[in-house]
C-alpha cells in the first residue's frame, strides 16, 4: 500500500512571481525553497492552518529562525492572524478542490444507490441513507514498519540556550568582521554539535547547568578570535568550529594569549580540560572589566 501524497498545484513560472522573487533576491534559492516547503507543510495542516511556532519550524526544517519569520511576515506570501497563519492561494486553491471532490463523492454515492435499487438481491432499505464505502486501506493491512525516527524536541531551557549562542556568534562575527553573519541550516545545527563537545570537556556535576555551558561557548569563541590561527579566523562559522574542534581547542590549549606556543604541554587528561575551560572563562571576564 503506497503511502498518501498531498498534492499542491505549482505553477511552472513560480520562480518568477513578483513576491518571489524578492525572496530569492534576498535570499537566494534557499528562501525559496524554504518558502515551497512552508506551503507543504500547510497542505499537511489540518484546515491548511499552521501555529506561528517560528521556533518549531525552523528546527524542523533545520534553518535559522529569523529566516522562517521574514519568509512568512515580509513578503505578503503568507496571511498571519491570531490562530496562526497561512497561504490565501493555497486555502482557495484547496477550498475548490474539496468541493469537487465532496460533489465526486456525493455523486458516486447517489450512482451506488440507484444500481442497489434496481438489483433484487441487494434492496435499497429505507433506513439505510448511506451506503459504507471500503478503501483497500480498510481491509488490506500492510505489515508495519518501523516508524520514521521524531526530529529531536528540545526543552524551553535548550532552545533559549542555542538561541544565546546564535546571538553570541553573531555578535562576536559582526564585532570582528564588520558585517553580519549569515545562517546556513549546516551552521544552525553546527550550534548544537558545538556545545555537545564543549559540554563533554566539562566536569561531569556540570555538564547539565545550561548557563554555565553557555559561557563557556561565548568564552572559548572569543579565544578563537584570540589564539587560533589565521585560517581558522579567516573561515570562521559554526560549521567549521564543530568540524574542526579538536584541532582548534588543542591551539588554544598550546598557546598563550599572545599567540605564541607554550612549551609546556597539557597532558590532555579530563582534569586539565575543565581546568582550561574555567581559565577561558576567567579571561573572558577579566577582559571584559
Amino acid at each position: 500500500m503506497k503511502k498518501k501524497i498531498y498534492s499542491i498545484k505549482h505553477d511552472s513560472n513560480a520562480r518568477n512571481d513578483e513576491k518571489l522573487l524578492l525572496v530569492r533576491r534576498r535570499y537566494g534559492m534557499e528562501g525559496y525553497g524554504i518558502y515551497w516547503a512552508i506551503v507543504e507543510m500547510l497542505r499537511e495542516a489540518k484546515g491548511y492552518v499552521l501555529p506561528a511556532d517560528y521556533t518549531q519550524i525552523a528546527w524542523e526544517l533545520h534553518v535559522a529562525e529569523d529566516l522562517i519569520a521574514h519568509i512568512i511576515e515580509d513578503f505578503d506570501l503568507f496571511v498571519v492572524s491570531e490562530n496562526g497563519f497561512y497561504s490565501q492561494r493555497l486555502t482557495d486553491e484547496m477550498t475548490k478542490r474539496d468541493e469537487i471532490s465532496e460533489s465526486k463523492r456525493k455523486a458516486g454515492i447517489l450512482g451506488m444507490k440507484s444500481r442497489w435499487s434496481k438489483s433484487e438481491n441487494k434492496p435499497l432499505q429505507d433506513t439505510q441513507t448511506e451506503p459504507i464505502l471500503f478503501t483497500p486501506s480498510d481491509t488490506e493491512k500492510e505489515p508495519s514498519k518501523s516508524p520514521k525516527k521524531p526530529p529531536k524536541q528540545y526543552s524551553p531551557e535548550e532552545t533559549q540556550l542555542h538561541k544565546r549562542c546564535k546571538d553570541c556568534f553573531s555578535v562576536l562575527y559582526k564585532q570582528h568582521k564588520d558585517t553580519e553573519f549569515y545562517w546556513s541550516a549546516k551552521d544552525m545545527a553546527a550550534i548544537v554539535g558545538i556545545l555537545k563537545k564543549i559540554q563533554k570537556q566539562m566536569n561531569s556535576d556540570e555538564q547539565n547547568n545550561l548557563e554555565q555551558l553557555g559561557t563557556n561557548f561565548q568564552a572559548f569563541i572569543q579565544m578563537i578570535y584570540a589564539r587560533a590561527d589565521d585560517w581558522i579566523v579567516a573561515n570562521i562559522s559554526p560549521s567549521v568550529i564543530n568540524g574542526k574542534f579538536n584541532e582548534i581547542y588543542t591551539q588554544l590549549k598550546n598557546r598563550t594569549p599572545n599567540g605564541n606556543r607554550q612549551t609546556k604541554q597539557n597532558t590532555g587528561n579530563a582534569r586539565d580540560n575543565t581546568d582550561y575551560l574555567a581559565s577561558l572563562v576567567a579571561d573572558l571576564q577579566s577582559s571584559s572589566n
